[in-house]
């Protein structure tokens, strides 16, 4: 009994210790949150910071205080079993659902299609995307629709260039084209549609690894990220790359989601792990090294902190590198009191909080997005040496447990 004892308080201590080592992660579950299932298929974060997250039984919301669950005892939803999650413009929910259709969510009102009472092709809905001119693109387990508020077409392989008929994922780039994911098993492909033509790409006639594509991102230069059954590739409208467990860092060529940050930095989620990819390295997220709670990671969506919300089939993590809380909400340096002097500056850039305010972290990043300075301190007020970085326009982002100040400033 006592050596019982003695193994139950070991295994307390490892598991607090782990915890201590794992700062940066905090796990949401049906344990000890408001989320109504740890399946998670999908998540979606408002301009207010709020994360919508779809799991297999009812819709949560969670503004990093409450939680709220909608399913189809409470609320207008259709199904309970959520696939996909898309916010426009006006800041209404669009979900999509696996038996039960498409619906809307404005805060207040629900509106459902279906089969029955709209053109949707199909009830079982897998993926939502939102062009320019607010034209929702779905795709369903039986073909692809567009709808622009009052008409719908529907694109099928008897009517368009589609190859199949279940559409996965749909990416739009800044030309309007659709990038679209097809098929299950070893059918489909990706197709291309500028609303007038076509253009397929299979492993056939592409550098396309398998033609089962399940995810597409696109990158800040358009190049397109693309995740099959059988790896990663990216295209970047010539050139082919592949990425598999043979000649890269992903661990499993199975792969789910594509989510891609600021820094450019791809985060990948596969049948066993997360990963993430910044161009050079690769680093292999798991139950085993990290705060990951579950093997299959099926949704990515990060925040304005940088915040990595990761949907698994064991419940729902966060993930920040600097060890943000996960709560704060971003605004800006006038109404966080974060000055910075002088601006132009040459050699020492002065960062002072008016109010006191704790500093955790701090990070220079470059117009084009990449990460050029980042140090961790803990104090209201820090100098930092510009002196080496080029001339130029810069973007200075201060963590403080009130939330990030952004700046910018003119490097002379």
């Amino acid at each position: 009994m006592k050596k019982l004892t003695l193994l139950i308080i070991v295994l307390i201590g490892i598991a607090c210790q782990t915890n201590a080592q794992n700062p940066q992660w905090t796990v949401y579950n049906t344990g000890n949150s408001g989320l109504p299932y740890d399946h998670i298929n999908a998540i979606a974060i408002d301009e207010n910071g709020t994360k919508w997250i779809g799991t297999s039984d009812g819709l949560a919301s969670f503004d990093g205080t409450n939680w709220t669950v909608y399913n189809t005892g409470n609320s207008g939803l259709p199904d309970d079993y959520i696939n996909a999650i898309t916010i426009d413009e006006s800041g209404t929910k669009w979900i999509g659902t696996d038996d039960g259709g498409l619906a809307t969510f404005d805060g207040t009102n629900w509106t459902v299609y279906n089969f029955d009472n709209s053109g949707l092709p199909d009830n079982s809905v897998r993926t939502i995307a939102i062009n320019e001119n607010g034209t929702k693109w779905i795709g369903t387990f039986d073909d692809l629709a567009s709808f622009d508020g009052t008409s719908w077409k529907v694109y099928n392989i008897n009517n368009s260039g589609l190859t199949d008929a279940t559409i996965n994922a749909i990416a739009i780039d800044e030309n309007g084209i659709k990038w679209i994911g097809t098929g299950v098993g070893s059918a489909g492909s990706l197709a291309s549609f500028n609303d007038t033509n076509w253009t397929v790409y299979n492993t056939d006639n592409s550098g396309l690894p398998n033609n089962w594509v399940r995810a597409i991102t696109l990158d800040k230069n358009g190049t397109k990220w693309i995740g099959t059954y059988e790896g990663l590739a990216s295209f970047d409208g010539t050139n082919w790359t592949v990425y598999n467990t043979g000649n890269s860092g992903l661990t499993d060529d199975y792969i789910d989601v594509i989510t891609i940050d600021e820094n450019g930095t791809k985060w990948i989620g596969t049948g066993y792990n997360l990963v993430s990819f910044d161009g050079t390295n690769w680093t292999i997220y798991n139950i085993d090294n990290s705060g990951l709670p579950g093997y299959e990671v099926k949704a990515i969506a990060i925040d304005k902190n940088g915040t990595k919300w990761i949907g698994t089939y064991e419940g729902l993590a966060a993930f920040n590198e600097n060890g943000i809380p996960n709560g704060v909400k971003e605004f800006n340096a006038i109404e966080s009191k974060v000055n910075i002097y002088p601006n132009p500056v040459k050699n020492n850039l002065s960062i002072k909080t008016e109010d006191n305010t704790t500093i955790s972290s701090i990070k220079i990043i470059n117009m084009q997005g990449t990460l050029i300075k980042s140090q961790t301190l803990a104090n209201h007020q820090t100098i930092i040496k510009v002196g080496n970085l080029p001339t130029g326009v810069y973007v200075l982002k201060a963590y403080t447990e009130k939330g990030v100040a952004v700046s910018k400033f003119m490097k002379e």
